[in-house]
């Protein structure tokens, strides 16, 4: 039985491990198709709010995108923990909190995503074609 579970072990983390190695490079290409954006969008002296606020959306968006990428591999860890607990409370418990863990984590990302995207585009300071519409107070 347990030359069994190693076998089934090994070939899990083969086809992870290939999954990986052949998905990544997509997710890396994927990135560069649309043309590549500067991280800081200006150059030396002429750089102003706008860019500033690129800048920002730029490290959030790089953030969620890491945020994500890494959730995906803590849900994937948490599912081996639990379909190869076999029937162990402490390691069905521990894979059980990992799933709570990720997916609260993963909701307060977007939520603080969606949040930032609302008082941005309120103020008129969300990237976008209405940039340079200024906002009109009556």
């Amino acid at each position: 039985m347990i030359n069994m579970n190693k076998i089934i072990t090994k070939k899990i983390l083969i086809s992870a491990l290939l999954l990986i190695l052949f998905v990544l490079p997509v997710v890396v290409f994927a990135q560069s198709q649309g043309g590549a954006t500067k991280l800081v969008p200006c150059d030396g002296v002429d750089c102003d709010v706008d860019d500033f606020m690129t800048l920002v959306f730029n490290v959030i968006n790089f953030v969620i995108f890491l945020g994500v990428i890494f959730s995906s591999l803590v849900f994937a860890y948490a599912g081996f923990l639990y379909i190869t607990a076999q029937g162990d409370t402490t390691k069905v418990q521990k894979a059980t909190k990992m799933f709570t863990g990720v997916a609260v984590g993963l909701f307060l990302a977007f939520t603080a995503f969606l949040i930032i995207q609302l008082i941005t585009s309120t103020l008129g300071l969300n990237e976008g074609d209405n940039r340079d519409i200024p906002i009109e107070i009556k």
